[in-house]
């Protein structure tokens, strides 16, 4: 067993791993993935343009598909994945875990019509659609289920946008009417249980699914925007708050100190709700991220920093891109296990982040996955 380099063979990889998530064919399932859409930017020739185009690399591409492939090999028959089985435990639960490996699947371009995954995603929505109680609730009683209707809603979401399948769509409405009007707490914000005080990590899912529903053209309660947005103020470090160089940061709760990780979250939350990246408290932000990214977990590297980091900078572009890309992309592409005679590992990243500890081998391969799709995930706001 062996990381894998992060330089590999040359060629075309990336023709070739985007000629793969086509299925040999174009996509069309919804205008989301036509030219121009939403997710347009996940599948064909504007995939590959733009992985050259905000630096990503033939590795990174390489990484992403030994990725899926490692997910699809190990999905279980009912579409899940399991967490235990792969060394988590079970704090984040088998639906929240599932969820992250579906959305891995979608961010490479494969839906519940297209794609040559297209089978395991059809199962994995199948999947957390059975886990949805009556009162739209997905994962409830497992584990910090907060993180699994969160994840669980944002996967159906997404799913929904690039196919339009309608019992997906239903599900993700349901799920938001929950989100908004049973899970949120009454002054803004979420946690693991309905109406618990709010924490940043939990509140950022929540935020990225509203967004993602809203885009999908689901119906959201404009009161689970401005319940986000209030949370968000509640943890941010304003000037005469906090030490000069903690401007722009955020917490945990409202009562922390600023860390990278939660700035990132507070970052791309702050984004995907439709604030300018040209804030003074966004640009503060991204420094205070730059100036704290070694903030890591008990391996070295913490894959949840590298996931919301990634897509807070890549949002805010220009030089404090460059700088992450460089670091969170070689980092990310030499810690995939490389072991091709090992089909059980190979593709893979250990569970030794911090997140890892808890969501497993899936968890950490999902995760950094999705964060080498930074570069086709989600268009670049103006």
């Amino acid at each position: 067993m062996s990381r894998r380099p992060v330089a590999v063979r040359r060629g075309a990889v990336i023709a070739v791993v985007v000629s793969a998530c086509l299925g040999g064919s174009a996509v069309s399932a919804s205008d989301a993935l036509g030219k121009g859409g939403v997710y347009g930017c996940r599948t064909g020739e504007d995939r590959r343009k733009a992985v050259l185009k905000f630096g990503g690399s033939e590795e990174s591409e390489a990484a992403v598909e030994a990725a899926l492939r490692w997910l699809a090999r190990n999905q279980e028959p009912d579409g899940s994945w399991a967490v235990a089985k792969w060394g988590g435990k079970n704090a984040w639960g088998r639906v929240g875990v599932t969820g992250l490996a579906t959305l891995a699947f979608l961010g490479a371009g494969h839906t519940e019509k297209t794609g040559r995954y297209k089978p395991f995603v059809v199962k994995a929505v199948r999947y957390l659609i059975s886990k949805q109680s009556k009162q739209g609730a997905i994962g409830s009683g497992e584990g910090h289920w907060g993180y699994n209707h969160a994840i669980a809603g944002l996967a159906l979401a997404e799913a929904y946008g690039m196919a339009r399948v309608r019992r997906t769509g239903m599900a993700a409405s349901m799920a938001v009417r929950h989100a908004v009007n049973i899970h949120m707490y009454r002054m803004g914000g979420w946690r693991y249980a309905p109406g618990q005080k709010p924490c940043t990590s939990v509140t950022g899912w929540f935020s990225m699914f509203l967004s993602s529903a809203k885009t999908a053209g689901l119906k959201v309660d404009p009161k689970g925007f401005s319940g986000a947005r209030a949370h968000f103020d509640r943890v941010a470090i304003m000037p005469g708050r906090g030490a000069p160089e903690e401007v722009g940061g955020a917490g945990y709760t409202s009562n922390e100190r600023p860390t990278a990780t939660m700035t990132a979250v507070a970052m791309i939350a702050r984004l995907r709700l439709g604030q300018k990246r040209t804030g003074p408290l966004l640009e503060r932000g991204a420094d205070f991220l730059l100036r704290n990214r070694s903030e890591q977990g008990p391996s070295g590297w913490y894959l949840y920093l590298h996931y919301y980091g990634g897509q807070a900078m890549f949002q805010m572009g220009g030089d404090r891109w460059e700088k992450w890309n460089e670091t969170m992309r070689d980092t990310l592409v030499r810690e995939q296990i490389d072991a091709p005679g090992d089909a059980r590992i190979d593709g893979s990243w250990e569970p030794v982040s911090r997140g890892g500890q808890y969501g497993g081998r899936v968890y950490s391969t999902a995760m950094a996955c999705m964060s080498l799709e930074v570069y086709y995930r989600y268009k670049r706001v103006k």
